[in-house]
């Protein structure tokens, strides 16, 4: 007979394998497009794609857009690869007492909170707060996937801290 923990743990482990997965691929395809990327965010810094085109708060920079795209890469590929090891490390330790089980979950709960960081902060935030992204028309206004994203990996993120417990 299999535990009701062995279970929760094997749930949870893919559960961070699947924000890994989708973290990667996003940063895989996001390398690939590369131009059209660092020129979806030139027109959300820009404020292009919005009602308010000429606002106070656009920026027109190529470097600070290419900087902007950077950063979000950087964090796609950091949240896969996190998520993807802390899975690996969770299946490790599915077996282990409760304290052992406990520390191996720190690489998936780092890998999914840049994950949330990324949606909440840098799509949620500034992207939908500051420059007023949620104003676009659909494309380019995806502020409903990086909501639903966020609140995805917010349950991960409880689940795991539920398992900690």
């Amino acid at each position: 007979m299999v535990s009701t923990a062995r279970i929760e743990r094997s749930l949870v482990i893919f559960l961070v394998l699947g924000v890994g997965l989708y973290e990667l691929f996003h940063a895989i395809f996001d390398g690939l497009q590369y131009m059209a990327n660092v020129e979806f965010v030139a027109t959300v810094l820009s404020m292009d794609a919005t009602r308010n085109p000429d606002a106070w708060q656009e920026i027109d920079s190529p470097t600070v857009a290419f900087l902007a795209y950077t950063l979000i890469w950087v964090a796609h590929a950091a949240s896969g690869i996190l998520c993807l090891i802390g899975s690996y490390i969770l299946t490790t330790t599915i077996a282990s007492d409760e304290a052992t089980y406990r520390e191996s979950t720190a690489t998936a709960t780092l890998g999914v909170g840049i994950g949330c960081i990324l949606y909440l902060v840098g799509f949620l935030a500034i992207a939908g707060g500051w420059f007023l992204l949620y104003q676009a028309p659909t494309p380019p206004n995806y502020i409903p996937n990086a909501q639903m994203l966020f609140l995805c990996y917010v349950a991960v993120l409880i689940y795991l801290a539920q398992l900690r417990r």
